[in-house]
């Protein structure tokens, strides 16, 4: 069952990944302060990316889907370790490939370095959402029993609760507001509460229930006001924040939050309001059911590109003519993939 605005969301947030990855190359390229302040911006807009996509899974599998543990287990996870398993050695060895080449590096201590930056988590930083979705999965059965039988307004209780717990841990830990910085040793476990569950039952509770016109409002103006403190992430984003640093970029910032539940709603309810499934939608629904797929192979592509085509040029130019070169080339080898007998549905 093909859920309308759930393929407009994911669709979205796969257009959103590689975007921001496109974006996130300009961090260390020495370039017109105002194309780099644009590359920013960019970069923070289309953030919301993977929180949508945590979103959906909620959505799908916590509310409009009948959640089958079975193939959770048999079919889902599973493929998530093959994928993981599959794209870190590729990912592996194209970074490695001059080493490779050149024969610095034999196939023995390609395997222990591969395996050693899987358990590690160390081998791409694209592939960091491979162990976050397993884990998920993992828990999904839990949220389940949570969201079938818990009440409208102990949901809402959870997800307040996640959402101060967010607020609280910036006013601790972020320099420019850290108003509550005395509390830190004391406030620690505040850790607890915070976490992706806010986006997986968020997204099943926003797909369960009608958010009241006022309720979205606020949500929605609280998504401009987030996008206002634009300015406070700009260094963090482009320069790396140290180790154990507070990150406003981060995806349990509470800026990223409420932008993400925003657009969340929005889509929904305009999806809601038109019942044709418009032109475009064939497109939209194959590229949503192709996410993981594309998530896998396209910041390599993004790599790639950047050796063959450099970034020196205008950004205004480069970033949307890679973005298209990128999202046609891998869907293109999505769909090749696929067609491989038994192995394509295991790898995209």
């Amino acid at each position: 069952m093909r859920v309308k605005y759930i393929d407009y969301i994911k669709c979205i947030a796969i257009l959103c990944v590689i975007v921001v990855h496109l974006c996130g190359r300009y961090r260390y390229e020495a370039i017109p302060e105002v194309q780099y302040t644009a590359a920013y911006a960019l970069a923070w807009v289309v953030r919301i990316g993977v929180p949508l996509f945590f979103m959906c899974t909620g959505a799908l599998f916590l509310h409009i889907k009948g959640m089958d543990i079975k193939k959770l287990f048999t079919k889902n996870i599973p493929k998530l370790f093959v994928c993981l398993l599959l794209y870190s050695f590729i990912y592996s060895a194209f970074m490695k490939r001059e080493q490779l080449i050149d024969g610095q590096m034999g196939a023995l201590s390609f395997l222990k370095e591969t395996i050693k930056g899987i358990l590690n988590i160390d081998v791409a930083p694209s592939l960091w959402y491979l162990y976050a979705i397993i884990c998920v999965y993992l828990m999904l059965p839990i949220f389940r029993v949570i969201v079938d039988n818990a009440s409208r307004r102990i949901i809402e209780y959870y997800l307040i609760m996640c959402f101060v717990a967010a607020v609280m841990l910036m006013l601790l830990n972020m320099p420019q507001v850290a108003i509550l910085a005395g509390w830190t040793n004391d406030m620690k476990y505040i850790w607890l509460f915070c976490g992706y569950s806010i986006y997986i039952v968020g997204g099943a509770y926003i797909a369960k229930y009608d958010i009241p016109k006022k309720v979205r409002y606020v949500i929605y103006a609280l998504a401009l006001v987030s996008l206002a403190f634009v300015g406070l992430s700009k260094d963090q984003f482009f320069e790396n924040p140290a180790v154990g640093e507070y990150n406003i970029n981060d995806y349990l910032s509470p800026f990223t939050m409420v932008y993400a539940i925003a657009v969340f709603i929005l889509i929904k309810q305009c999806c809601s309001m038109k019942e044709k499934e418009g032109k475009l939608y064939p497109v939209v629904r194959y590229i949503s059911q192709n996410t993981l797929g594309i998530y896998l192979i396209h910041s390599i592509l993004v790599d790639v590109l950047g050796i063959i085509l450099p970034l020196n040029g205008n950004v205004f130019v480069v970033i949307p003519v890679h973005f298209i070169i990128v999202l046609i080339a891998t869907i293109l080898i999505v769909f090749i993939l696929k067609k491989i007998p038994f192995v394509g549905k295991w790898i995209v």
